[in-house]
């Protein structure tokens, strides 16, 4: 059966604006720009259907959805369970309990504001032109920063590696409990470790959290592939995959000449100008650590919103020559 699945109201504006602010003789300054924001709502779904999955990764530990009164793709997943002051709880381990009896919705992947701003600048022979991309709001859902979090690739998971980073010191007892302790060595001659954390929180009775747990295991049961207890993956925090997506890109930048008129008429030319150009240049601006948020697989509206290993960025420079004849 083929059937429309729902319906979407969308209100918006977008601007332009294109001026000259200096035009002489020998110099002209052009300036563009342009911005569009759209505030999108999901009025409501076919019969029976409660939300609609555009996405669904890891076996359900998070959700891209659209449910009616909401804006149209929303991030679901399992956040930590807290209790009635507002105070995470971890668990025996000293791990974040993660609270499976609902999603709760921690971002959306939609744009709030996106644009551009381009200027070109011509003094006699001679041009320079440059394109600036930007957005701001909206959400992506970066697996590659979680995964490498959870096996200790990027540099802020040096914190509670050792002392120097944060790390407490503990020793192991005879039952395999790690014990806080700042002494060169355990009571008994145990040796001293200094990687340990103990995460702000209560415990389940409402006392605060006392539980000192290793930087590897806090690092790997965090985040970690999955959220499911029945799997033995308990602790995982999709909502540490969640990242803002804003950015402001130097998207592109020329340098021209023109070559005079007595040169290009000996070959039958009217105009000839070699441009030198550079492509997907920098950031000014990124909210998504380690990666260009640009570099997502795929077409759909959705994939722009998950980077699940990716290609590395890349960087183009060439030359042009635009002739007339």
């Amino acid at each position: 059966m083929l059937t429309n699945i729902g319906e979407l109201n969308n209100k918006g504006w977008e601007f332009a604006f294109y001026g000259s602010p200096v035009r002489t003789r020998d110099i002209e300054w052009q300036l563009r720009t342009n911005f569009g924001f759209n505030h999108n709502k999901v009025v409501k779904l076919m019969e029976g259907m409660d939300y609609l999955t555009h996405s669904n990764l890891d076996a359900g530990a998070a959700l891209i959805i659209s449910k009616p009164g909401e804006t149209m793709g929303d991030i679901m997943c399992y956040v930590p369970a807290r209790d009635a002051q507002g105070r995470m709880i971890v668990d025996d381990n000293g791990l974040y309990k993660i609270d499976f009896s609902e999603m709760k919705k921690v971002g959306n992947v939609l744009p709030k504001i996106v644009g551009g701003i381009g200027s070109t600048l011509t003094y006699k022979n001679f041009l320079l032109d440059f394109t600036i991309d930007y957005r701001f709001g909206g959400d992506i859902i970066s697996l590659t920063n979680y995964y490498a979090k959870g096996a200790g690739m990027w540099e802020e998971t040096l914190k509670y590696r050792d002392a120097e980073h944060g790390g407490l010191s503990y020793y192991v007892d005879a039952s395999d409990h790690l014990v806080r302790y700042d002494g060169a060595t355990g009571p008994n001659g145990e040796k001293v470790y200094h990687d340990g954390i103990i995460l702000p929180g209560v415990k389940a009775d409402g006392t605060p959290n006392d539980i000192v747990v290793d930087a590897p295991n806090y690092y790997l049961n965090t985040f970690t592939w999955g959220a499911n207890p029945a799997w033995g993956i308990p602790n995982s925090r999709y909502d540490q995959a969640v990242f803002e997506n804003s950015y402001v890109k130097f998207r592109e930048l020329s340098l021209g000449y023109t070559l005079p008129g007595s040169l290009t008429s000996k070959i039958g030319c009217n105009r000839l100008t070699i441009s030198l150009i550079g492509r997907n240049l920098f950031f000014l601006y990124k909210t998504i650590p380690h990666l260009d948020p640009e570099v997502t697989i795929g077409s759909y509206w959705v994939n722009s919103a998950i980077e699940s290993g990716t290609n590395a960025a890349t960087r183009s420079f060439g030359f042009s020559i635009r002739a007339n004849f």
